[in-house]
């Protein structure tokens, strides 16, 4: 009888000696052992995952459900390098699905411990690139490291095997970029391009912008270049930098609200290519050289009166020392059709420094 209580007993505990886990995904890194605080460091703490996680219910529903993940979850020092790259400061001011789709990619279905992620195993991740529905994968090599689309292309899992009731969680030491998001992302980071193209007040103006590179055919030796290559256009001998009137979201919905249709509905009855209306009036907001409301080194200060030309080869009007409200914080209006004085309307946000130029966020669309 002792024996075939032993032999019971025994038969109690998991192939590999451990307890049963008993926290989810959720609970794991919610847990106070993965908290930054004076005894767990950066480098393995989860505050900064948790918290984009709660954002979206679809990631929600993945680390508190009972299907089994892989999770590699980025640490806080994880996310503060990120944020060091230019133009990710604050990502929150990133579009949130950008920051949803990044986040799917950390995710693979069912359980992978450490020991599963040999040399050469290509894992697909959650995140399926809308552009090309490829399914994105991640890459483990000879050192155990991983690669993806991330300019570290041996990112470190630092805590492995945080195994859970519905999967299993890795802590890495960077965030996992996806390929594709990586080589559209790169490039662009701390351009103008980057801020208008990946900002969440500007996706309506990046939806456009789409539109206007639909089908426009580039010629770099030319000067023939697509709208999103305007914006992310390095500086060089032959460029010394422009300066972009940016129409917010809010923007786009006031007109779509007086046309009585949907934001989307009235991006979209803009025309593609080069010809459309798109890039017309996308190029109406663009204009060669660096224009400042606060005087600054090496901009042009806007003066009253100051007339701009944009690609468009139509006028932009300035005028300065309007009075200020809470809708034109700094006195500075523009309009292309300067005989009519309702069509003058304010920079709402001033002097956006970037890499390749200036950002004014415009409370306009100057057609």
């Amino acid at each position: 009888m002792l024996a075939a209580s032993l032999f019971i007993l025994g038969g109690c505990k998991n192939d590999d000696g451990d307890a049963k886990p008993t926290m989810t995904i959720s609970e794991i890194i919610a847990s106070s052992d993965y908290k930054q605080s004076a005894s767990v460091s950066a480098d393995v703490a989860l505050d900064s995952t948790n918290k984009y996680i709660n954002k979206y219910p679809e990631l929600q529903a993945l680390v508190t459900g009972s299907t089994e993940y892989t999770f590699f979850a980025p640490s806080n020092t994880a996310f503060i390098s990120l944020t060091a790259l230019p133009g990710l400061s604050n990502i929150n001011l990133v579009n949130p699905d950008l920051i949803k789709g990044v986040l799917l990619y950390h995710f693979v279905a069912t359980q992978k411990l450490k020991a599963d992620l040999t040399a050469g195993t290509s894992l697909n991740s959650l995140y399926t690139d809308a552009s090309t529905s490829a399914v994105q994968t991640i890459v483990v090599n000879t050192d155990g490291t991983l690669k993806t689309g991330s300019t570290n292309q041996s990112i470190v899992i630092t805590k492995p095997d945080l195994k859970a009731t519905n999967g299993v969680v890795h802590i890495t030491g960077t965030v996992l970029i996806p390929p594709t998001v990586g080589a559209s992302l790169t490039p662009i980071l701390g351009t103008m391009a980057g801020t208008v193209l990946l900002g969440k007040d500007f996706t309506l103006l990046a939806r456009l912008i789409a539109r206007a590179d639909a089908g426009y055919t580039e010629d770099a030796a030319s000067g023939k270049l697509k709208v999103s290559s305007h914006l992310a256009r390095p500086i060089s001998s032959t460029f010394t930098g422009a300066t972009f009137f940016a129409p917010p979201n809010a923007v786009f919905e006031a007109a779509a609200t007086a046309a009585g249709i949907t934001s989307t509905a009235l991006v979209d009855s803009f025309t593609t290519g080069g010809d459309g209306t798109a890039r017309a009036v996308i190029l109406n907001h663009y204009v060669f050289g660096k224009y400042v409301v606060t005087e600054t080194a090496g901009s042009t200060t806007l003066t009253n009166s100051a007339t701009l030309v944009p690609l468009t080869q139509k006028s932009i009007t300035v005028l300065t020392g309007t009075t200020v409200s809470a809708q034109n914080p700094y006195g500075v209006v523009l309009s292309n059709t300067p005989t009519v004085q309702a069509s003058f309307l304010p920079i709402v946000s001033k002097d956006l420094a970037h890499s390749n130029g200036v950002i004014q966020v415009y409370g306009g669309i100057l057609k």
